[in-house]
């Protein structure tokens, strides 16, 4: 993680909290990498606010919907669930061959 926050910089602490698990330890990161306080403080605010913005919006959208919702989950429910665990070994499988062609 410290080589993403070389890579991306200050701008990293605004990325990190969207990806879960990293989200909860980029503070720590970012004060071994003696970040500056103020401006951890900005990018984190900011990436809050979108990220939780973002989900509040995402559950009220769904709420007003979850009559359409509910029936499409209960007829595809594992269709998309299998299309994820697909998804998710394919990333994994790549992620594996990138690593050891390196």
């Amino acid at each position: 993680m410290h080589a993403f926050f070389d890579r991306w910089g200050t701008f990293a602490v605004f990325l990190c909290r969207f990806i879960p698990v990293v989200r909860g330890l980029s503070p720590f990161v970012a004060g071994v990498a003696a970040m500056n306080l103020l401006s951890f403080y900005l990018w984190t605010l900011l990436g809050s606010a979108i990220f939780c913005g973002g989900l509040a919006l995402l559950g009220n959208t769904l709420g007003v919907h979850v009559n359409l919702i509910l029936p499409a989950l209960h007829r595809w429910g594992y269709a998309i669930l299998v299309a994820a665990i697909v998804i998710a070994i394919a990333i994994a499988i790549v992620s594996r061959v990138r690593r050891l062609r390196t």
